[in-house]
């Protein structure tokens, strides 16, 4: 899409024409500004072009061999309509305007494009500084002022260029001599370039400061966040902790149980106040936190009710409360909040990680990018000492020749060492200041860069990595080979175990950020988050390879401690839903589960229309066992009995003890009474030998009732309540023995007593 013409289009030209640039011969000062634009944007492409009536051209070029190009197909074209922001074009196949354009269709192939326009002190728009890449991207706020800063400094050299040309016209009309107009030239030049160096100097290193200090925020956030993500974490655990000590103590009485619901009552009322000071800051996640303390508030308060009912009223005042049920329901929604917060801070940590090594990486090219004009700067203030050395008078001139070479080459000499000096130290500086490791390589892996926190996590010396060795002396080699099959896998390509393992996915331009353990000099293992980018020249070759490695030892062990204390909680509440569902003293399940399984087994017999039996046990005599001697042996009688009634049933069936000395048989898939009779004669013909418990014999019988599904009951309700009244016939009938349910039971007087177990149920 052609682009509109601006407004002011014909003064535009007027100005540019005015500046006298067009087709010009290249000069280094541009060509130094937009080498530095290419390597803070990190695009292959970056060019200074300015617009006339039918063209682009290009003032300066990196990664580009074309001189120019039609306006119709320039990005800058658009560029300049808006002067108060960099255009970006983040996919120029995606953008209606260029997704047909030939730039893009063909050679260079762009796909990527941000242009910041060149202003003029009268707001007019001459071109662009533009950044280009053939890959989708997208430029950091930081990296969009840079080129802003950048293209002001270019038209500061392009005004510095123009009076430059003015003093010579007028000096030219006052002297004469081919000489003369030569050195008045080079003279003006020179100054224009000292001082559109020491401009950009001072632009850069404004920025490089600031990189350093946005940086340790940057690091600061990532740490915040893992702050938030342990506190969410030790919060639900506190939550499961309460839970756990109110269920405790309501089943168990137990004041360990109180113990533990007091200190983490305590405990999680802190975790949230710590986690409000973490996410001062992020309006959802304090919306969340009033979501979910309003909900805490309310698991507390359930919890202290049925603390309290337990205290004053006893454990099955608690089972019939509705504060049981509400609680549950509270505690998944506090669950299901947590996620809700844990699911955002995990999707900021990845945010904000990315951004740290974005930051890394920018500040390590801004330091770079210092350096260099550090360097530019210090020889072109040896050229301007030379230049007055120079103009001395002629008279002196012969005298004072000898020591204005010496002076000269000592001062080059100097600034030399001090080019070569500032760029190391701000190098080092960088590199130093960076809380990773930061290991650079050539192509191939050798290490070309080893900074001090490398150093210290790893315990060797830069002096004995840097160009000696690889980064496989520091790695598990049986983890490269497994990460060597899985990248495989990934890619589609055979990868084999060695440094490609590192980098095919930086070769491939894909994210590479994975954990991998750092193996140090003294022979321990260090856990690591390993980022790896590509170092990429002007043209976009890899020259080498930059890893950022982060030791996540800390974050490992507080996930490791999370998960021992969730398995701990995890065994806890089994512990409590045993307490819950079984009988204390046999180990058998009790009346609750037992009710469960039931109607588990009757929904199965309608399923596949089969039989389900009920055998209600009650022990004959047991009252005068306990009375006479004591209810420590009534205790182990009644695990006596427990095992023998186990020992009679099948691994489907369940056997339980209801309460005092009442047990219950459930046999399912049985296909007749027969069957039924047989197992309840086993039983009773177990009993017949006396036990002896604590040294004294004693005889065990009992009363059985038995009721079949569905042949005398439909629910199970009616079923139990039918084995009931079997049970009380067969007492009637002089215990020891056992009887079916049949209708004449229906109208007997102990028919009505036998709905007692229906409501206790």
């Amino acid at each position: 899409m052609k682009a509109p013409l601006p407004e002011n289009e014909t003064h535009r030209l007027a100005i540019l024409r005015d500046y006298n640039v067009l087709d010009s011969m290249p000069e280094q000062a541009f060509d130094d500004l937009t080498l530095l634009a290419a390597q803070i944007c990190q695009t292959p492409i970056a060019l200074i072009s300015l617009i006339d009536e039918d063209r682009q051209w290009f003032k300066s070029r990196i990664g580009l061999s074309a001189t120019e190009t039609s306006r119709d197909a320039a990005f800058c074209a658009h560029a300049i309509l808006n002067t108060d922001k960099v255009m970006e074009v983040r996919d120029a196949q995606l953008d209606p305007r260029f997704a047909d354009n030939p730039l893009v269709t063909s050679d260079p192939h762009i796909r990527f494009y941000a242009g910041a326009p060149l202003i003029t002190q009268d707001g007019l728009a001459l071109g662009t500084l533009c950044a280009i890449d053939r890959v989708p991207r997208e430029l950091s706020h930081e990296q969009k002022a840079t080129l802003q800063a950048l293209s002001r400094t270019v038209v500061a050299q392009l005004e510095l260029r123009r009076a430059a040309q003015r003093q010579e016209d007028e000096k030219l009309s006052r002297t004469s001599g081919h000489a003369g107009k030569k050195k008045w030239a080079l003279e003006n030049t020179t100054l224009a370039t000292f001082w559109v160096a020491a401009l950009a100097l001072l632009i850069v290193g404004v920025i490089s400061i600031s990189s350093l200090l946005d940086l340790g925020r940057q690091v600061d956030a990532v740490q915040q966040t893992f702050q938030v993500i342990e506190q969410a974490d030790r919060m639900l655990i506190n939550m499961v902790d309460v839970q756990s000590g109110q269920r405790g103590y309501v089943i168990t009485g137990s004041e360990e149980f109180l113990d533990t619901y007091h200190k983490a009552r305590a405990d999680v009322q802190q975790n949230v106040q710590t986690l409000r000071k973490l996410t001062a800051d992020n309006s959802s996640q304090q919306q969340r936190l009033n979501e979910l303390e309003l909900l805490i508030i309310q698991r507390l308060a359930i919890a202290q009710e049925l603390i309290a009912l337990r205290q004053d009223r006893g454990f099955k005042a608690t089972q019939s409360s509705f504060a049981l049920r509400k609680g549950k329901i509270v505690m998944d929604q506090i669950r299901l909040l947590q996620n809700e917060i844990m699911a955002e801070e995990q999707r900021l940590l990845a945010e904000r990680s990315q951004r740290k090594n974005d930051r890394i990486l920018f500040t390590l090219i801004a330091i770079g990018s210092l350096g260099a004009l550090a360097t530019l700067f210090l020889g072109l203030a040896g050229v301007r000492i030379r230049r007055e050395i120079m103009q001395r008078s002629v008279d002196q001139l012969h005298v004072e020749k000898a020591n204005a070479d010496l002076e000269s080459r000592a001062l080059e000499l100097a600034a030399a060492r001090h080019r070569a000096e500032t760029s190391d130290r701000f190098k080092s500086a960088i590199l130093d200041y960076a809380g990773h490791a930061i290991i650079s390589t050539t192509p191939d892996g050798i290490i070309t860069t080893f900074n001090q926190t490398a150093e210290r996590m790893l315990g060797y010396s830069a002096t004995e990595m840097v160009e000696l060795q690889t980064p496989a002396i520091f790695h598990d080699a049986a983890e490269v080979a497994t990460y060597a099959q899985k990248f495989s896998a990934e890619l589609g390509m055979t990868i084999e175990p060695g440094f490609e393992v590192f980098v095919a996915k930086t070769r491939l331009n894909l994210p590479n950020e994975h954990e991998w353990t750092y193996i140090r000099k003294d022979g321990t293992r260090l856990p690591v988050l390993l980022t790896v980018t590509a170092l990429r020249d002007t043209a976009g070759a890899i020259t080498g390879f930059l890893d950022l490695a982060v030791d996540i030892a800390e974050r490992k062990r507080i996930e490791a401690e999370l998960h021992q204390a969730l398995e701990e909680l995890r065994q806890r509440e089994e512990t409590i839903l045993e307490l819950a569902l079984h009988d204390e003293l046999t180990g058998l399940p009790n009346r609750r589960l037992f009710y469960d399984r039931l109607e588990t087994a009757l929904s199965e017999a309608r399923r596949y229309q089969i039989k389900v039996a009920v055998a209600f046990i009650d022990l004959d005599f047991f009252k005068e066992i306990n009375d006479k001697f004591g209810h420590d042996v009534g205790d182990k009688f009644l695990v006596a009995i427990a095992e023998k009634i186990k020992g009679v049933s099948r691994e489907m069936d369940t056997c339980a003890r209801l309460g005092g000395d009442e047990f219950a048989l459930l046999l399912s898939n049985v296909e007749s009474h027969d069957q039924v009779a047989a197992v309840v004669q086993r039983l009773l013909g177990s009993m017949e030998d006396k036990l002896s418990i604590a040294g004294i014999p004693l005889q065990a019988s009992a009363s059985i009732g038995i009721a079949i599904f569905p042949n005398d009951a439909e629910n199970a309700a009616t079923l139990l309540k039918r084995a009931d009244s079997a049970m009380y016939r067969s007492k009637e009938e002089g215990r020891n023995t056992y009887r079916f349910w049949d209708e004449k039971m229906a109208a007997a007087p102990h028919a009505n007593q036998a709905t007692e177990f229906s409501d206790r149920t």
